[in-house]
C-alpha cells in the first residue's frame, strides 16, 4: 500500500486508500497456498519494481498510468497460480486448458482474475488527466479504463516464459521509447530477478522453486505425462538448473537490459557472484567417482 501510495497511484486513479485495500486483500485470496507461485511471490515483484521504477530511474520514461498498470500488472500477474506450469495444465487437459485453449494459459486466467477485481472495487471509474513521463513533449491520448484495462492484460500475458525472447527483442526495441513494450520488459524482468539477489535470497527463492518444480515432475511421471526436463528430480539437480537458467536465460536478457537501466555494474556483477556460489555448491555436493 505504502508503494501504490509513494507512487501516486491513488491520485492517477482518483481512489481512496481503502478501495486499494479491499483490493489488495482479495488479490491476496485469489493467489494459492504453493511453495513459489504465491502472494509472497506477488509482493517480491512489487517491491523490486518499485526498486526499477525509484532507484534506476524507470519512471522517468512512464506516464502516471503506465506506473499504476505495471504496479497492478506486477501485483497480479500470477494471482490463481496452481503451482503447475502450462504445460502441465495442457497435458493434464485440466479446467484451466479447457476454457483458455493451449497457449499462456495461467497467464490468460490472472488476467480474468485481474479483470474481474478491478471491476469489483471499481478502480479505473474515475481516472485523472494523464501525467507525461519526465523531459518529454509529447501528446498522449485521452486514457480510458478500456485502454488502461488492456495495458494491464499486455503487462501480464508477456510474463509467460513461452514468450521471454520476444520480450528481449522488446528490449532491444525501447531506444524508441515504446512505452507499452517498457513495462512488459521491466516486470518480465523483475519476475526472472531472484538469480541477481544477494546469494542467501537467491538461494532460498531457488528452494521453494525447485520444490514447486519437482512437485510437478512427479505428478507428471505419475500421470504418464512427458516429463517437464527441468522438473525430473531424477534427471537434474538444483544447482545445473540454476546455472543453465543464470547463463541462457538471465544473463543475456540483464546484458541488453544495460541499455536502459545500469544493471550491468552491481546487478551483473552479484548474478556472476551466484553463479560462483552455484558452481562451488555443485562441486562439493557432487558425488565422487569410485576409482
Amino acid at each position: 500500500l505504502a508503494i501504490f501510495e509513494h507512487m501516486d497511484v491513488m491520485t492517477t486513479l482518483n481512489i481512496t486508500d481503502s478501495q486499494v485495500l479491499d483490493f489488495v486483500l482479495d488479490v491476496a485470496a485469489g493467489y494459492q497456498t504453493v511453495p513459489y507461485h504465491s502472494f509472497y511471490h506477488s509482493v517480491d515483484v512489487v517491491v523490486k519494481l518499485y526498486y526499477v521504477l525509484t532507484t534506476l530511474c524507470g519512471e522517468r520514461y512512464l506516464t502516471s498510468y503506465d506506473v499504476a498498470a505495471l504496479l497492478i500488472a506486477g501485483l497480479c500477474h500470477d494471482i490463481g497460480h496452481p503451482g503447475f506450469n502450462n504445460l502441465y495444465q495442457k497435458h493434464a487437459n485440466t479446467d484451466l486448458a479447457q476454457k483458455y485453449g493451449d497457449a499462456s494459459i495461467l497467464e490468460k486466467h490472472s488476467c480474468h482474475e485481474t479483470r474481474r477485481l478491478l471491476d469489483k472495487h471499481q478502480l479505473l471509474v474515475h481516472l485523472q488527466p494523464t501525467i507525461s513521463p519526465v523531459g518529454l513533449n509529447r501528446n498522449y491520448s485521452p486514457v480510458t479504463a478500456d485502454t488502461l484495462t488492456n495495458s494491464i492484460t499486455e503487462m501480464i500475458l508477456m510474463t509467460d516464459m513461452a514468450v521471454h525472447y520476444r520480450v528481449v527483442e522488446q528490449c532491444n526495441q525501447l531506444v524508441e521509447l515504446q512505452r507499452l513494450f517498457f513495462c512488459n520488459v521491466t516486470l518480465h524482468a523483475v519476475d526472472i530477478f531472484n538469480p541477481v539477489l544477494p546469494w542467501d535470497m537467491c538461494k532460498r527463492w531457488s528452494d521453494v522453486m525447485i520444490q514447486e518444480s519437482f512437485r510437478q515432475g512427479d505428478l507428471e511421471k505419475l500421470h504418464n505425462f512427458p516429463i517437464t526436463p527441468s522438473m525430473d528430480r531424477t534427471q537434474t539437480e538444483q544447482c545445473q538448473i540454476s546455472l543453465d537458467f543464470a547463463h541462457y536465460i538471465v544473463k543475456p536478457f540483464f546484458e541488453s537490459l544495460a541499455y536502459l537501466f545500469p544493471v550491468d555494474g552491481f546487478v551483473i556483477d552479484s548474478l556472476n557472484d551466484n553463479i560462483r556460489h552455484w558452481e562451488k555448491l555443485r562441486e562439493e555436493t557432487r558425488v565422487p567417482a569410485v576409482l
